[in-house]
């Protein structure tokens, strides 16, 4: 088990990580948002487990909300010679591409590989307790990640998330070359490389998919987007 691991909320600590995991071999990442406690979710930390050519890891919990420039994590992200390891990647790639324009490529999603090969329980404490006999902690699965400070286990918990991936996708990469899956794999994952979040809807768009804004007059359109409008402002204001 990882000791208690650092928030780096400072963008000189931000950097030297990245300098050091720009020479790894993969790069184990996951994300906690806040969508259960804010208005308008956003990405709340990101963590991320290097896995290095000589066998050697670091582990790193990064504050995006306290980072005043977090766009130096981009190339490390996109890196074709570093493997990035996800699991459940799909909500993680979006938050990531929703918020800062992030693209991660190549991919190694340890859920999909999972199903690939038939196991039957594929979420990620099912597959550590499956594979290495460990009951993972997911008692802060629903807390805000917004709030600061965040507590020794609180950062435990995040860390333990890309903790294993290595582990977990060593032995389904073998899994897959078994199965004969691995083509596939491949093309699951070209798939995931290419997610794009959906663009979203105007204010008018929002406002006409209203339940009877069809039967109302543009003039009461107006209205109806001028409350609309004054609606988001004091939602955002009160972040829920």
């Amino acid at each position: 088990m990882p000791e208690s691991t650092p928030l780096i909320a400072e963008q000189a600590p931000f950097l030297a990580l990245l300098r050091r995991f720009a020479t790894c071999r993969e790069l184990a990442i996951d994300t906690e948002a806040n969508s259960l406690h804010a208005y308008r979710e956003q990405v709340c930390l990101i963590q991320m487990t290097a896995r290095f050519a000589d066998g050697s890891r670091e582990h790193a919990i990064i504050d995006p909300l306290a980072i005043e420039e977090l766009s130096p994590l981009a190339p490390l992200l996109a890196d074709p010679a570093i493997l990035k390891i996800l699991h459940g990647s799909s909500y993680d790639l979006l938050c990531l591409r929703r918020d800062y324009g992030f693209h991660l490529a190549p991919l190694f999603d340890t859920q999909v590989a999972a199903q690939l090969v038939g196991i039957a329980r594929f979420g990620l404490a099912d597959l550590v307790r499956h594979y290495f006999e460990i009951s993972l902690d997911k008692r802060f699965q629903k807390c805000d990640w917004g709030q600061r400070p965040l507590s020794d286990e609180q950062r435990l918990y995040a860390i333990l998330d890309t903790y294993y991936l290595h582990d977990l996708y060593d032995r389904l990469r073998e899994a897959l070359t078994a199965s004969g899956r691995g083509d596939q794999m491949a093309e699951e994952m070209e798939l995931l490389e290419q997610i794009e979040p959906t663009p979203p809807l105007s204010d008018a768009d929002r406002v006409r998919r209203i339940r009877g804004a069809a039967r109302l007059t543009e003039v009461q359109l107006k209205v109806l987007l001028s409350l609309w409008r004054t609606r988001e402002r004091l939602a955002e204001g009160l972040a829920r």
